[in-house]
């Protein structure tokens, strides 16, 4: 889907002339922090994806350069790094959601995306994550075709953890090893933040006590938060 439905839009853009075409890849295109030492990942660092999903989007990326070479089809896409926020409950980042979701509503959760909790990850809030697609898209033609999310931060799954207790004292959080689990390249976000005037306003501080208000509103309309 990934390779074929991506081609047949980038067919129709052409087709049609259309001014230009924004799309999503992933940040799983890169291999694991492990290739590029204790330096950020910029776009010109080498992809080794791990799985299917990032070999398909690391296709899709090389199809796009392709299509902007031999067509002059203005063309950008973006890499997400994990992207977390309200309306998504299922897929990779659906369980994170989730998690937040139950500490919101006081129940026990489990985080599981990671072997180890002291390993580094990049969130952004989806807010931001979004500003950056519609810059990209109706923005000024960008000098890259390509462009790492504009992450700033960088924090620790124990992070995550401490940061939802602190945000709810009592928080029932236990961690279970996954069988793979989470290890893609930390990114530098700084070409999108200065191409496309995109830079990060939520923390996941801010961002965690965003989605607990609102889990807590969206339930109080029909049941009673403790």
């Amino acid at each position: 889907m990934n390779i074929i439905g991506s081609g047949n839009v980038l067919d129709t853009a052409v087709a049609l002339d259309m001014e230009r075409v924004c799309y999503a890849s992933t940040v799983s295109v890169l291999g694991p922090q492990g290739m590029y030492g204790d330096s950020l990942a910029t776009e010109n660092s080498p992809a080794s994806p791990m799985h299917l999903y990032g070999a398909s989007k690391r296709t899709v990326e090389i199809t796009a350069d392709a299509y902007r070479n031999l067509y002059g089809l203005d063309v950008v896409g973006i890499r997400p790094v994990l992207a977390y926020g309200m309306g998504r409950y299922t897929g990779g980042m659906g369980g994170f959601n989730s998690m937040i979701r139950d500490v919101a509503l006081g129940r026990p959760t489990v985080l599981n995306m990671t072997k180890d909790l002291s390993s580094r990850i990049q969130l952004i809030y989806n807010a931001d994550m979004a500003r950056a697609f519609v810059a990209a898209m109706v923005g000024p033609s960008t000098p890259l075709s390509l462009y790492n999310a504009p992450v700033v931060d960088t924090i620790t799954w124990q992070d995550v953890i401490n940061t939802l207790q602190e945000l709810i004292p009592g928080a029932r959080i236990s961690h279970e090893a996954p069988s793979g689990g989470w290890d893609t390249a930390l990114v530098d976000g700084s070409a999108a933040q200065r191409d496309l005037g995109v830079i990060p306003q939520t923390d996941f501080r801010a961002g965690a006590a965003e989605m607990i208000a609102l889990f807590r509103e969206q339930e109080s309309k029909t049941f009673p938060v403790a």
